[in-house]
């Protein structure tokens, strides 16, 4: 018997999850100065006496005013959006992509190994199920691939090794935060015939290297990155 409890973990490397300036600047300076703009337009509405064209010539005489307060609190706020990602983001996703297993919840997942079976790696990992992402352990033996889930009422997913050539991959990770925030590891995706299962691990790419060393390369399904000029890379 081999249970997930007695783990040898492999090394992962940090990911960088990457604020868009420009954008976080922009969306927040449009909607304060439109804000800001109509509650101009509304105070105009205490003069009953004041014709159309007054009330829309006081309008346009406090753009540039608005324009200031807006740039003002846009710069506040995308402050406020750098350490939002770095000091709570960034920790809580490290987190979320390296699930823990309860030692106190005694969760004795195991499995039996043939006579010539051997653990090469495991990985945490959260295996997506509906709408919700279960936890628990990615497992590489010389014959299978595994994924036990820190469940008692979960099954164990397991396909044969000699079948992961062709249907294990990597997709882009979505953005978060309404595209605002990217830069999560890719999302490791194993397809047979219609079906595809999707895993989030800190390194899918350690994966697919111990699966066949050498023949995926990571540049080739890593999301693009935006400009430097606007985004920001968090170690």
């Amino acid at each position: 018997m081999y249970s997930t409890s007695s783990r040898c973990r492999a090394p992962f490397p940090n990911f960088q999850l990457r604020l868009d300036y420009r954008a976080t600047f922009l969306r927040f300076f449009v909607t304060v100065f439109a804000v800001r703009e109509y509650w101009v337009w509304w105070r105009t509405w205490r003069f009953p006496n004041w014709t159309a064209v007054q009330r829309v010539a006081k309008v346009c005489h406090k753009v540039p005013e608005s324009a200031l307060v807006a740039g003002g609190i846009a710069l506040g706020c995308l402050a406020l959006s750098i350490l939002i990602v770095r000091w709570l983001t960034q920790p809580r996703m490290n987190y979320w992509l390296q699930p823990r297993e309860d030692d106190s919840f005694a969760m004795p997942f195991a499995f039996r190994l043939g006579g010539s079976e051997k653990v090469e790696a495991e990985w945490p990992a959260r295996r997506r199920e509906g709408r919700s992402w279960r936890p628990g352990t990615l497992v590489l033996t010389n014959t299978r691939f595994c994924f036990f889930p820190f469940a008692w009422d979960a099954e164990p997913w397991t396909v044969r090794r000699d079948d992961l050539l062709q249907s294990l991959s990597t997709t882009p990770a979505p953005t978060m935060s309404w595209g605002l925030v990217d830069g999560l590891p890719d999302r490791l995706v194993h397809r047979r015939d219609a079906e595809a299962e999707v895993f989030a691990l800190l390194d899918p790419f350690a994966v697919l290297d111990r699966v066949a060393p050498g023949r995926f390369a990571p540049q080739a399904t890593v999301t693009p990155k935006a400009p430097l000029h606007h985004q920001e890379a968090f170690l």
